[in-house]
Formats: structure tokens, C-alpha cells, sequence
């Protein structure tokens, strides 16, 4: 890659995980209301089902950022790029063409390497 496409792919990476962050702080957080809930002695269940309801909703709003943040991506690169990112297969090869950990890697969300 070439050192401007590097450049953008990391302000974009930069972007990319503070404007999801909070969505992310949003998603711990159900999910630590949601151990709270389970470990009651009588668990509630539509408590708990209308927070796995908000927490999906939260996980669906991540899926569809990281989407967008991978489409545009794909806009840097050149063909022959694109090709060899097709050839480390399932999105792995983006964070292997110098985005780093995080990138299209790791986390479904973008938070790191596995």
C-alpha cells in the first residue's frame, strides 16, 4: 500500500472506532444489566427479553457501521489490492494490508485482534 492509502485507511480506522465507542459502551453496559437480571432470585422475564431486545438492536447498529466503514475501505484500494484482500479471505486480508489490529479483523466491531 501506498503510504497516502495507509494514511487515510488509519484516519478512517480513527473515525471509524470513535464514532462507534459509544455504541459499544452502550452494549456493556446492557450486558452487565443483563447478568444483574439473571442472577435475581425470581429473573424477569420480560426485563430480560426487552433487554436482549435493546442490546440486539445496539449490536445491529455496530454490524451496520462496521459494514458501511468496510464498503468505504474497499474504495482505497486498487484492484490488484482488492483481489489480494479476496485472497486472505472473509475480511481478514484489510487488517493484513496495513489498517492494523481492529481494522476488519479481530472484533466484529472493530475493537481488536482476536
Amino acid at each position: 500500500m501506498t503510504a497516502e492509502q495507509t494514511e487515510k485507511i488509519n484516519a478512517m480506522r480513527e473515525a471509524h472506532l470513535k464514532d462507534i465507542q459509544p455504541l459499544r459502551d452502550q452494549v456493556y453496559s446492557k450486558s452487565k444489566e443483563l447478568r444483574t437480571l439473571w442472577l435475581a432470585a425470581t429473573p424477569d422475564r420480560e426485563k430480560i427479553t426487552a433487554l436482549q431486545k435493546e442490546a440486539q438492536g445496539l449490536r445491529d447498529q455496530l454490524t451496520d457501521k462496521l459494514t458501511t466503514y468496510r464498503l468505504e475501505l474497499r474504495k482505497i484500494l486498487t484492484p490488484e489490492q482488492l483481489a489480494k484482500v479476496q485472497a486472505y479471505g472473509s475480511g481478514r486480508g484489510m487488517a493484513r494490508m496495513g489498517g492494523g489490529p481492529g481494522m476488519m479483523g479481530g472484533h466484529a466491531y472493530g475493537g481488536g485482534m482476536r
